[in-house]
């Protein structure tokens, strides 16, 4: 199933107590019109953090307006160490922590900025085993993690850590790996009503307290997975297991499927393919990967002049790009694809679509040998668009060939630094273990660094710590946390809306040859927007990209002098071993003006997480011992 639930659809709030194995709680929430909210619950982590406009407090916390100047949305409520109130009423996980054997698990820590106390806080999550779980016939698995506040103050604000507050409302993402696919926590309904399935035990951990996160994902059959959690980064290792591999008092401790009480009348896993974006330099060639199927994009206002469809003198470049491309392929089918916008006639951009795929055509055939491929040229004038034919700049959007081929099975993108050299930096440059300062023109700075790059099979995993070095002029803070790392809110690729609200690190590319690889990507077609009188899911029909990241980076806090973070970015393997870390100001489709680009060259690719390293030290000292 691929589609998202947008958590800010005027649904009506249910009442949804689930029984669990360790108590009783509500899972999840389900989508609620303001009015319901403000109706029920005067708690800031409730409202959903939205503004009499629509807009998400904070909004003008990101790169594109003005910084607040105060933080947005903190919460005034004093920490407590009562379990989380909700709207609903008591939400209560038994944490069952006695049931949990010690070494059960995997644990990861990180530090995070603290914004109710305004200081740096060490936390701890463990990472359980995920046990098969079924439902109606169709197999699950059931997730649990523990969250510990390791430091002696402050608080652990698991509600702003787990949640962001704007269309996703999960931020734990299950990730296999090895087949490269990106799981969200399941979509449930009762009939009447759409929530995401999850329990959260307390929103706020303070020191000698545990928070307990459980939820749901689809069982593909893998045997090992991983999760990539906010400020955490992503655990590896996490071991699948079958109900009859625990004893049946540690099978206490997981809220099974078939043991709720009374359960959803539907549950849908939300699984999606990886897919790999990238730009050429100068950006008039953009290629996608989904799955194995590539489709690469020239925009025909770079090819030919309007209503032509001989070639421009400015195509070469993008056509000798494209030849590039065809050239690390071994043959096999290739689609070339005109398209136009709706001006005039069904008839006439036929035609004209036709004759452009045919002029691109004409051009490759010259450039490289495509006599291993398989070529169809075709036309298919305004009927496939990827924006909106309302305005000039989605018209344009429209007016484009396309390049569709099956990839060949690569273990990584190395082959592409052979293919042109990578643009010249336009900002600040630095070595792997230098710290750089980038600003923006408002006054605010920041500085940067690479905390760790490391490979996970197909993958490569990237930490990056900021911290707040001088706030805007005449402000109180800089923005959003994650403005050195960001394209801000909103924003559209190929027609896909962002899954975005400024906190987001979708702006940390790679560079290999002249090709800008961008964070790995979930998509979809869809939003599950409510339930009709049969109990179906209502699909809006909007597609969507969501960048492997943290995305709520920050929160929706404003960040001042002092304040820090790491964040996590993930990629494809572009190489085992040094690359080039590039945040831009502009691409094809977005931009950051106004802010500081910045690189950081040869950046060693290492084998596994830093703290892997810690755990093999320790062992061989009690070894030694």
């Amino acid at each position: 199933m691929t589609s998202a639930h947008r958590s800010h659809t005027p649904l009506a709030l249910a009442a949804l107590a689930v029984l669990l194995a360790s108590g009783c709680v509500p899972l999840g929430e389900p989508a609620a019109s303001q009015e319901t909210l403000d109706s029920t619950s005067d708690d800031p982590t409730v409202d959903g953090g939205a503004d009499e406009d629509g807009a998400a407090d904070g909004a003008g916390d990101d790169p594109t307006d003005e910084p607040t100047d105060e933080p947005t949305d903190e919460p005034t409520d004093e920490p407590t160490d009562e379990p989380t109130v909700e709207a609903e009423g008591e939400v209560v996980i038994d944490s069952g922590a006695d049931q949990l054997p010690d070494g059960m698990g995997v644990t990861a820590q990180t530090t995070l900025w603290d914004f109710l106390n305004d200081q740096e806080v060490e936390a701890q999550v463990t990472v359980y085993p995920l046990v098969r779980t079924t439902f109606d016939g169709e197999d699950f698995l059931a997730s649990r993690m523990d969250f510990t506040l390791l430091s002696e103050d402050g608080a652990l604000d698991l509600d702003h850590t787990l949640r962001s507050h704007t269309e996703n409302p999960v931020e734990v993402r299950l990730v296999d790996t090895e087949a490269m696919d990106i799981q969200l926590t399941t979509v449930s309904s009762d009939g009447q009503y759409v929530w995401d399935l999850f329990a959260l035990d307390r929103d706020l951990v303070l020191p000698d307290q545990g928070g307990t996160w459980v939820s749901y994902f689809g069982d593909t059959g893998f045997e090992e997975a991983a999760l990539l959690l906010p400020y955490f980064g992503l655990v590896e290792g996490v071991e699948v297991l079958d109900p009859d591999d625990l004893d049946a008092e540690v099978l206490e401790a997981y809220p099974l499927l078939e043991d709720l009480e009374d359960p959803p009348e539907r549950i849908e896993p939300r699984i999606f393919p990886a897919d790999i974006y990238r730009e050429r330099d100068g950006g008039d060639v953009t290629i996608r990967d989904d799955d194995g199927q590539a489709t690469l994009t020239m925009a025909s206002d770079v090819l030919f002049d309007v209503d032509e469809h001989e070639l421009d003198d400015d195509a070469e470049a993008a056509l000798q790009a494209a030849a590039e491309e065809l050239e690390r392929l071994d043959g096999g089918e290739l689609f070339i694809i005109g398209h136009t916008d709706d001006v005039l006639d069904e008839d006439y951009n036929q035609a004209l679509s036709e004759r452009r795929a045919e002029s691109v055509h004409d051009r490759l055939d010259d450039l490289t040998d495509l006599s291993g491929f398989d070529i169809t040229v075709e036309g298919r004038n305004f009927q496939e668009p990827v924006a909106d034919n309302e305005t000039e700049e989605g018209r344009a959007q429209n007016r484009r060939v396309e390049l569709r081929f099956e990839l060949p099975d690569l273990e990584d993108l190395s082959d592409l630094e052979q293919i042109g050299e990578p643009a010249e930096p336009q900002g600040p440059v630095g070595a792997a273990d230098d710290v750089l300062e980038v600003t923006a023109e408002d006054g605010r700075s920041a500085e940067v660094a690479v905390e760790e790059l490391y490979q996970v099979d197909s993958l490569l995993v990237g930490r990056l710590s900021v911290e707040i070095t001088q706030n805007a002029d005449g402000h109180d803070s800089s923005g959003s946390l994650a403005w050195p790392f960001s394209f801000g809110p909103g924003g559209e690729r190929d027609d896909l809306d962002a899954l975005a609200d400024g906190g987001q690190a979708d702006a940390v590319t790679l560079l290999i040859g002249d090709s800008r690889v961008f964070p790995l990507e979930m998509s979809g077609q869809g939003f599950v927007s409510g339930v009709d009188e049969d109990g179906e899911f209502i699909i809006d029909d909007l597609p969507w990209y969501s960048p492997m990241a943290d995305q709520y980076f920050g929160g929706d806090y404003g960040a001042a002098e002092g304040v820090r973070g790491v964040v996590t970015v993930v990629w494809p393997l572009v190489s085992s071993e040094k690359v080039t870390i590039d945040v831009p100001v502009e691409t094809e489709w977005e931009d950051r003006e106004g802010f500081d680009p910045w690189r950081f060259e040869d950046v060693p690719v290492q084998e596994h997480r830093q703290d892997d390293d810690t755990d093999e030290d320790t062992d061989e000292d009690t070894d030694e011992g």
